[in-house]
């Protein structure tokens, strides 16, 4: 069993951190808000947490709400405001450029759905700068993507090779166009045709999520969005199969406000058959449990009943409130730890060795990164050669204990 989560437990700086990762406080939280402020606090740890779970702004926007300015060291609300200033330009800039882009692909009848960032805080946040993203996500069908590259191309835009070259961008190894870049704009754009890369091997219904989308607009163009089941099992998947277990506070506020703002019109029935055939239930509730722990989602409770798949080992909850918790105090680290809890939910003895040898194995880049070396150096085949060893030495009792134990233990 899960161990029982106590949040008068938490140091200070965690609680305020989860007492903000959300867009509305009710009145209960507004007041344990304001007595925290009181308390004794390291603002530094609170400010570089926040950094690294990705909630500065919402940080920021109930400090000030609160009207915490008397009690907040000076420089942290000064950085704080720095950060949000910066998160309104670069929102600004990508829904001018989504703006110029929605238009160019409806002028070619190019049926658009935007994923993600974009979708959400146009959506989902009444404030976009509540939600900031790092890129301009779109899907498209799949005959239609070379007209899309067509018209990023038409509007100035150019592919961003620094990881792989253009033509390895195709379905063999992706499930997204080259990343392309606006020189002097700061701004990306990532074409997809499907919703996870091939290595994953998610069957989600790509078909089906076309059928099922809903007619709506964006910065005054018409788009698709995402059906209500469909947006919260790719958020929750997003937030740890697709992100390799990096989950942070801002996955997890995707998908409390997500939850919240159609609980209403959510069909948990159809959403645990969608995730069933996704191959994603596990994923699903794994998620919606951590973030009903940490975020309070009275709104999913009655659901997770049904939505619990058999055989669930509760020991994962912990495992993963854990580590989200953790990230507010880790350096980036290496992925190899994150691979360790995507094998411990993986089912069949196919699945775990794809994980094996993803993390024995990753992509040049990423071995260049993880060695300090240029991509282009030679010396990179003998550390291809080490690697499956340094990490037999690091972590081979670990994976040994959920082979033989089936029980999650992380380093």
């Amino acid at each position: 069993m899960s161990s029982r989560f106590v949040f008068a437990d938490l140091p200070a700086e965690d609680r305020l951190l989860l007492l903000c990762a959300r867009i509305d406080l009710s009145a209960g939280e507004r007041e344990a808000l304001a007595q925290l402020t009181c308390e004794p606090l390291a603002w530094d740890t609170a400010l570089s947490g926040a950094i690294r779970q990705g909630v500065t702004v919402l940080l920021y926007h109930h400090l000030r709400t609160l009207g915490a300015a008397a009690i907040v060291p000076a420089a942290v609300l000064e950085r704080l405001a720095q950060m949000h200033q910066v998160v309104q330009l670069q929102v600004m800039r990508q829904r001018f450029e989504a703006t110029r882009l929605l238009g160019a692909l409806h002028a070619a009848d190019v049926p658009v759905m935007p994923l993600k960032g974009l979708a959400l805080r146009e959506s989902i946040y009444p404030d976009p700068a509540l939600r900031p993203s790092g890129d301009i996500d779109l899907l498209v069908r799949a005959e239609h993507v070379r007209q899309a590259e067509s018209a990023l191309q038409a509007l100035g835009y150019l592919p961003d090779e620094t990881y792989h070259p253009r033509a390895w961008y195709r379905p063999a190894n992706s499930h997204h166009l080259v990343p392309y870049r606006l020189p002097g704009r700061d701004v990306q754009v990532e074409v997809h045709w499907d919703l996870a890369p091939p290595e994953v091997h998610l069957p989600a219904d790509v078909e089906g999520i076309w059928t099922r989308a809903v007619a709506g607009q964006l910065a005054g163009r018409p788009v698709w969005l995402l059906a209500p089941e469909d947006l919260l099992l790719h958020l929750t998947l997003h937030a740890s199969l697709l992100s390799r277990f990096l989950t942070r506070l801002h996955h997890l506020v995707d998908v409390a406000e997500t939850t919240r703002h159609y609980a209403q019109q959510l069909d948990w029935g159809r959403l645990a058959e969608r995730a069933r055939r996704w191959d994603g239930q596990r994923y699903l509730y794994l998620i919606l449990r951590v973030a009903d722990e940490l975020l309070s989602m009275p709104e999913v409770r009655q659901a997770l009943a049904d939505l619990r798949p058999t055989g669930f080992d509760e020991a994962l909850v912990t495992a993963v409130r854990q580590r989200v918790l953790a990230m507010a105090r880790l350096e980036p680290h290496e992925w190899t730890t994150d691979y360790l809890m995507t094998y411990a939910l993986a089912q069949t003895a196919g699945e775990k060795l794809r994980v094996l040898w993803q993390a024995m194995f990753p992509s040049r880049e990423r071995m260049a990164q993880l060695y300090d070396l240029p991509s282009e150096s030679r010396r990179l085949a003998g550390y291809y050669l080490v690697r499956p060893f340094q990490l037999l030495g690091r972590y081979g009792r670990h994976v040994a204990f959920l082979t033989l134990a089936k029980r999650p233990h992380f380093p």
